[in-house]
C-alpha cells in the first residue's frame, strides 16, 4: 500500500473521560432541542439550558491555560524555531574546536610559554610522524630539554605537557588535535598514547626481526656493525631479549674472519 493512500492519523487525546463526557452532553444538547421543537414545552426548553450550561462549562475545561513564559523559555522557542540551512550545519562552530589536554593548574600568576623556548624545542626535537623518524629519540630529545627549563611555582609535568604540541608538526600534531577533548590528563598518558600510536606491534615485529635475522653487510666494520646492532635494540626498548640473545645472534651474524678475530 502506498504512504499516501493511508489515512491521516488522530492526534492522542490526553483525556479521554472528558472528551467523552463533552461529546455526552452534546448529544444530549441535540436531543432536548429536537423534543423541544417537537413538543414546544417549558419543561423541555429549561433542559435545554442547563445542557447548554455543562456544555459551555466542559468546553471552558477543555480549552488549554496559556502560562507565562519566561525570558529564557521565549529565547529557547525563538532559538528552536530559528531555520536550519544546509549552510548552518556545514559551517564550523567554536564549539567544534577542543583541545585534547587536560593541564594541571599552575601556581604561577604570570606563567606563559616564551617565544624563544618554542624555537629552542623546534629546532632541536621536532617530529612530522614520518616512516623514518623514530618516536624514541624524539622523546628522548625532548625530556632533555623540557627538564632543563625550570619556572618558578610550574611542576615539571606541567611545563612537559605545555611544550609537547610545540615539539609536533605535519601529521604527528593533528594526530595529538584529534584526541578527544581533554582525554588526555598526565604526561605518562600521553607519551603511552604516543608511543603506543607510533610503536604499534606491528613496527615492533619489525624491528625485532632486524635483530634475530642481524648479518654483517660487506664492507662493514666490526664497530659499524656493533653500532647498527645496538640501535635496533634501543629503537625497541621493549624488545624482551636477554643479554645472552644479543650477544651470541650478533656474533652469529657476523663473517667467519671477524668471528676469529672476536674469538681471539
Amino acid at each position: 500500500m502506498n504512504r499516501s493512500n493511508l489515512t491521516p492519523l488522530i492526534p492522542l487525546d490526553e483525556d479521554i473521560n472528558r472528551t467523552l463526557r463533552f461529546l455526552a452532553l452534546e448529544k444530549e444538547q441535540a436531543e432536548a432541542r429536537k423534543r423541544r421543537s417537537e413538543e414546544g414545552g417549558q419543561h423541555v426548553g429549561a433542559e435545554v439550558e442547563g445542557i447548554e450550561r455543562e456544555v459551555e462549562v466542559e468546553m471552558a475545561a477543555n480549552q488549554p491555560q496559556a502560562a507565562n513564559p519566561t525570558p529564557n523559555a521565549n529565547a529557547e522557542a525563538e532559538a528552536e524555531e530559528e531555520p536550519r540551512t544546509m549552510g548552518y550545519y556545514m559551517a564550523p562552530r567554536a564549539a567544534d574546536i577542543q583541545l585534547p589536554i587536560l593541564h594541571p593548574p599552575v601556581a604561577a600568576n604570570n606563567f606563559e610559554i616564551k617565544p624563544s623556548i618554542v624555537s629552542m624545542i623546534q629546532q632541536n626535537a621536532y617530529f612530522h610522524g614520518l616512516s623514518h623518524e623514530s618516536p624514541r629519540e624524539h622523546v628522548q630529545r625532548f625530556l632533555e630539554l623540557a627538564r632543563s627549563l625550570k619556572i618558578n611555582n610550574v611542576s615539571e609535568e606541567a611545563l612537559q605537557l605545555k611544550l609537547f604540541p610545540y615539539s609536533l608538526a605535519g601529521k604527528a600534531l593533528r594526530w595529538l588535535n584529534n584526541r578527544p577533548a581533554l582525554s588526555i590528563t598526565s604526561w605518562d598518558d600521553l607519551l603511552n598514547k604516543f608511543m603506543t600510536h607510533y610503536c604499534p606491534p606491528s613496527k615492533t615485529a619489525e624491528w625485532r626481526k632486524k635483530i634475530t635475522h642481524f648479518e654483517q653487510e660487506d664492507y662493514e666494520t666490526l664497530r659499524d656493525a656493533w653500532e647498527r646492532f645496538s640501535d635496533y635494540f634501543l629503537q625497541c626498548l621493549h624488545h624482551g631479549f636477554e643479554e645472552k640473545f644479543r650477544i651470541e645472534t650478533f656474533y652469529g651474524g657476523n663473517s667467519n674472519i671477524l668471528m676469529i678475530l672476536i674469538i681471539l
